[in-house]
Parts: C-alpha cells; sequence; structure tokens
C-alpha cells in the first residue's frame, strides 16, 4: 500500500525589529507543493515586537511518498512608506520531516533582511517568520 501525508502549514507569527523608519507591513506568502498563497493587508507592526497571526497557509494537503515534503516557500514582504515602498522576496526551503503515524507539528522559521529605500540615511529591518508545520502519514 502506498503512503503518504497530510500537511498543514500556519503562519504563527512575524518578529520586526531594526531601525527601518516604517511599520505599516503586508506580506505574501506562497508555497511549493500545492502552489497556495494568502496575502496578509497592509496592517501595523510595531518596532521590537511580535505580531501572532494564526493563520492557515495550508489548511490540508495530501502528497505522496515515504517521506514528508519539503515545501518552497516565498515570502513578499512590503514595507509601505511616504516616499518609496521597501519591498524584499525571500525564497526558503523548509527540512524534510520524517513522517510518523500520528500528526507531528515542527516549528520553522526564517529571517531576513529589508534595506531602508532611498538610502539617505542607510536603515535596516530585520523580519522573522515562524511556522507551525504539521505532518501525519496516511495510507492510501
Amino acid at each position: 500500500m502506498a503512503r503518504g501525508c497530510i500537511v498543514t502549514v500556519e503562519l504563527v507569527s512575524v518578529f520586526y525589529s531594526g531601525k527601518n523608519i516604517g511599520k505599516e507591513w503586508e506580506f505574501t506568502l506562497a508555497i511549493t507543493p500545492p502552489g497556495k498563497s494568502i496575502h496578509v493587508p497592509k496592517h501595523t507592526l510595531n518596532h521590537n515586537t511580535t505580531e501572532y497571526y494564526n493563520l492557515d497557509v495550508v489548511k490540508r494537503m495530501h502528497v505522496s511518498g515515504d517521506a514528508g515534503p519539503q515545501l518552497k516557500m516565498l515570502i513578499t514582504a512590503k514595507e509601505h512608506d511616504w516616499l518609496v515602498d521597501d519591498v524584499v522576496n525571500h525564497r526558503v526551503l523548509t527540512p524534510v520531516y520524517e513522517l510518523t503515524d500520528e500528526p507531528v507539528t515542527h516549528s520553522f522559521f526564517t529571517r531576513f533582511l529589508i534595506d531602508e529605500k532611498p538610502v539617505v540615511i542607510p536603515r535596516i529591518a530585520k523580519l522573522e517568520f515562524r511556522f507551525a508545520i504539521t505532518m501525519q502519514s496516511v495510507n492510501q
């Protein structure tokens, strides 16, 4: 009998720090497989704070194979400014997790930097995205 898994991906939180001027942010998170994305509209994200979202990026997807899938994430972050918006596209691969018969949730995070534009005074924002990835083995 072929094995596979059910995968759920949740955006748990975003931590924002650094010396960027603004605090109006929006995010788009795309994950393949299965080619799903969500958009977090423009909102206030204060310096040196963690914002909790608990948003399902991928509700449930079925994947074939004896191991959990390696997910490709594209995170687009935009900080709205009065002159020029600061935008970054950050690509990341998740680790491959071992499959178990019971659901297991893994914590996964990624960090990246965004430069303030125009560069009159160099300022850099730091973002840390934290995800919960739950996988459960299923017989297909």
